[in-house]
């Protein structure tokens, strides 16, 4: 054993541990707020869920004019039912992703 390594067992842990350390906590972080994030965002679309089940994931017509509808219903919304469904979202939201990932790689 050379006298460095004496000196570092007589710190305690060393410099490159702590950094272990506080990454592995940092990580710890990250993973429990995405948990709880994802977490709530279930917990608030719970109602939708158990009122439409996983056919709300499917296709259901021209978001565009389901918007439209929407922003154009009168007073009374809950005289009208709306059909907006999350797979022409989810598709699009995908879309956007991927091509902005591939604009990225390029620049």
């Amino acid at each position: 054993m050379d006298e460095d390594d004496l000196l570092e067992q007589d710190r305690g842990i060393s410099q490159d541990q702590r950094a272990e350390l506080g990454l592995g906590a940092l990580v710890f972080v990250v993973v429990a707020l995405l948990l709880a994030l994802l977490g709530f965002v279930v917990y608030q679309a719970w109602p939708s869920f158990a009122h439409n089940g996983l056919a709300w994931f499917g296709g259901g017509g021209n978001v565009d004019q389901q918007l439209t509808d929407i922003f154009n219903s009168p007073a009374n919304p809950s005289a009208y039912t709306y059909t907006l469904h999350a797979g022409p979202l989810l598709y699009a939201t995908a879309l956007i992703t991927v091509v902005a990932v591939g604009i990225a790689l390029v620049f």
